[in-house]
Protein backbone atom coordinates (compact mmCIF):
# COMPACT_ATOMS: atom_id res chain seq x y z
CA UNK A 1 0.00 0.00 0.00
CA UNK A 2 2.79 2.44 0.78
CA UNK A 3 3.89 1.96 -2.84
CA UNK A 4 1.00 3.46 -4.22
CA UNK A 5 0.69 6.01 -1.89
CA UNK A 6 4.34 7.15 -3.02
CA UNK A 7 3.10 7.04 -6.58
CA UNK A 8 0.98 9.73 -5.74
CA UNK A 9 -2.30 8.03 -6.89
CA UNK A 10 -3.91 7.71 -3.83
CA UNK A 11 -3.41 10.77 -1.30
CA UNK A 12 -4.44 9.48 2.04
CA UNK A 13 -6.69 12.28 3.32
CA UNK A 14 -7.07 11.53 7.39
CA UNK A 15 -9.89 9.57 8.25
CA UNK A 16 -10.61 7.96 5.05
CA UNK A 17 -9.92 4.20 4.36
CA UNK A 18 -7.59 3.08 2.35
CA UNK A 19 -10.84 1.63 0.18
CA UNK A 20 -12.13 4.99 -0.07
CA UNK A 21 -8.96 6.42 -1.32
CA UNK A 22 -8.43 4.03 -4.14
CA UNK A 23 -11.04 3.88 -5.54
CA UNK A 24 -10.97 7.75 -6.83
CA UNK A 25 -7.92 8.24 -8.63
CA UNK A 26 -7.97 7.99 -12.08
CA UNK A 27 -5.03 6.40 -12.55
CA UNK A 28 -6.01 3.64 -10.11
CA UNK A 29 -9.24 2.89 -12.54
CA UNK A 30 -6.65 2.44 -15.39
CA UNK A 31 -4.26 0.34 -14.01
CA UNK A 32 -7.04 -1.87 -12.16
CA UNK A 33 -5.71 -1.26 -8.94
CA UNK A 34 -8.97 -2.17 -6.94
CA UNK A 35 -9.17 -5.59 -8.89
CA UNK A 36 -5.60 -6.15 -7.90
CA UNK A 37 -6.53 -5.22 -4.34
CA UNK A 38 -9.05 -8.05 -4.59
CA UNK A 39 -7.04 -10.17 -6.21
CA UNK A 40 -4.57 -10.19 -3.38
CA UNK A 41 -7.17 -10.25 -0.79
CA UNK A 42 -6.23 -6.57 0.48
CA UNK A 43 -9.37 -4.98 -0.25
CA UNK A 44 -12.60 -4.51 2.69
CA UNK A 45 -14.52 -7.73 2.25
CA UNK A 46 -18.15 -5.96 1.46
CA UNK A 47 -16.34 -3.73 -1.42
CA UNK A 48 -15.36 -6.90 -3.32
CA UNK A 49 -18.59 -7.46 -4.65
CA UNK A 50 -19.62 -4.00 -5.91
CA UNK A 51 -15.95 -3.81 -7.81
CA UNK A 52 -16.03 -7.09 -9.82
CA UNK A 53 -19.67 -5.81 -10.74
CA UNK A 54 -18.05 -2.46 -12.22
CA UNK A 55 -15.71 -4.68 -14.04
CA UNK A 56 -18.29 -6.88 -15.67
CA UNK A 57 -16.89 -10.07 -13.73
CA UNK A 58 -19.82 -10.95 -12.13
CA UNK A 59 -23.76 -10.02 -12.84
CA UNK A 60 -26.39 -8.11 -10.46
CA UNK A 61 -27.59 -11.13 -9.02
CA UNK A 62 -24.14 -13.17 -8.43
CA UNK A 63 -23.29 -9.67 -6.34
CA UNK A 64 -26.32 -9.73 -4.55
CA UNK A 65 -26.06 -13.34 -3.87
CA UNK A 66 -22.78 -12.13 -2.38
CA UNK A 67 -23.52 -9.44 -0.15
CA UNK A 68 -26.58 -11.64 1.27
CA UNK A 69 -23.38 -14.65 1.89
CA UNK A 70 -21.09 -11.90 3.47
CA UNK A 71 -24.59 -10.61 5.53
CA UNK A 72 -24.57 -14.43 7.03
CA UNK A 73 -21.25 -16.37 7.29
CA UNK A 74 -18.76 -14.95 9.79
CA UNK A 75 -15.68 -15.90 7.72
CA UNK A 76 -16.38 -13.12 4.57
CA UNK A 77 -13.90 -15.66 2.90
CA UNK A 78 -16.10 -18.30 2.57
CA UNK A 79 -18.48 -16.82 -0.20
CA UNK A 80 -15.60 -14.50 -1.49
CA UNK A 81 -13.55 -16.74 -2.41
CA UNK A 82 -14.28 -19.26 -5.36
CA UNK A 83 -16.38 -16.07 -6.71
CA UNK A 84 -13.22 -14.09 -6.32
CA UNK A 85 -11.31 -17.20 -8.07
CA UNK A 86 -13.57 -17.47 -11.01
CA UNK A 87 -13.93 -13.74 -11.85
CA UNK A 88 -9.84 -13.99 -11.92
CA UNK A 89 -9.73 -16.71 -14.64
CA UNK A 90 -12.37 -14.69 -16.15
CA UNK A 91 -10.28 -12.10 -16.51
CA UNK A 92 -6.83 -13.60 -16.84
CA UNK A 93 -7.22 -16.61 -18.86
CA UNK A 94 -10.84 -16.05 -20.57
CA UNK A 95 -10.19 -18.97 -23.10
CA UNK A 96 -10.14 -21.47 -20.24
CA UNK A 97 -7.54 -23.01 -21.62
CA UNK A 98 -4.53 -24.44 -19.06
CA UNK A 99 -1.49 -24.65 -20.83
Amino acid sequence: MRKIYNLGQAPAPKGASVQQVLRTPFLGKELTLELIMVFLGLCDPVLVPQILEDYGLIDELECDELYLGLATDVDPETPLFPIVQKAYMKLHNPSGRLN
